[in-house]
C-alpha cells in the first residue's frame, strides 16, 4: 500500500522494539518476544500520551492476538478492541493483496 486511508479523526501509529528483524542474532525467539514486551509496553505508552499532549487522545487501540501485553499497558487508559482474526481471514488478505498489486 502506497499510503493509508485517510479517515477524519483516524490516526495511524506503529512502534519498534528497535531490534526489527534481527531476533535470530541475540538469544533467540524468546528473548526478541520479551525484549517485545518491554520495550514496547514503553512505546505505547509513549504513543498514549504524545497523542494526550497533541490534544488527540486515542479513543480507541486496535491491537492483535501477538501482543497480548498491550491489554495490561492500555486498559486504564483507553478502549481496546482485539479483532478475532482466523486463519481463513488472514489468507483471505493476503489473497486479496496480492490480487490488488498484480491488477493495478
Amino acid at each position: 500500500m502506497k499510503s493509508l486511508p485517510t479517515i477524519n479523526g483516524l490516526s495511524y501509529a506503529s512502534f519498534s522494539n528497535e531490534n526489527d528483524n534481527d531476533y535470530q542474532s541475540s538469544n533467540g525467539f524468546s528473548s526478541y518476544v520479551s525484549s517485545l514486551r518491554s520495550i514496547g509496553s514503553q512505546k505505547v505508552m509513549h504513543l498514549m500520551e504524545k497523542f494526550f499532549s497533541d490534544g488527540e487522545p486515542m479513543t480507541l487501540l486496535v491491537y492483535i492476538i501477538i501482543l497480548p501485553w498491550v491489554d495490561v499497558v492500555a486498559r486504564d487508559c483507553v478502549p481496546l478492541l482485539l479483532p478475532f482474526i482466523t486463519a481463513s481471514s488472514i489468507a483471505k488478505m493476503v489473497y486479496m493483496a496480492e490480487w490488488i498489486h498484480w491488477f493495478r
